[in-house]
């Protein structure tokens, strides 16, 4: 899959471990990736790498995932990047709240390592770039 080096993805996850599952199952399919462990942190490399989507976690520290979707949704240089919600909140009804808050998708954890990659390219496609 070469041509998935060309795509960015930059995963803003402060659980090393699902942060580590994240960046090795992309890897693995030829995405290149960036790594932030908090929201701030990932904020400030969208900024400066523009990556083709974001899978933000909601509970972070120091800003929360959707303070940071406002804040990315306010940037001109990144407002037009896809930012998919990537958490643990998997209740009736969670997905459709995240959505109304402003993420443009949905991948609820723990990661289904069959469905996971699939899905992210399932967004890469409705990509608003």
């Amino acid at each position: 899959m070469l041509e998935n080096f060309e795509k960015t993805i930059l995963v803003i996850e402060s659980n090393q471990r699902d942060l580590r599952l994240c960046r090795d199952l992309l890897e693995l399919r030829g995405f290149n990736v960036l790594e932030a462990i908090d929201g701030i942190e990932g904020v400030g490399l969208a900024r400066i790498h523009k990556p083709n989507l974001i899978l933000m976690d909601v509970n972070l520290p120091k800003i929360s995932g959707e303070d940071a979707l406002n804040i990315l949704h306010h940037k001109p240089e990144t407002r037009r990047i896809p930012v998919i919600a990537f958490t643990g909140f998997a209740m009736k009804g969670d997905r459709e709240r995240f959505l109304n808050i402003g993420f443009d998708g949905y991948i609820a954890k723990p990661v289904d390592t069959r469905k996971f990659v699939p899905e992210v390219e399932n967004y890469l496609g409705q990509s608003k770039k």
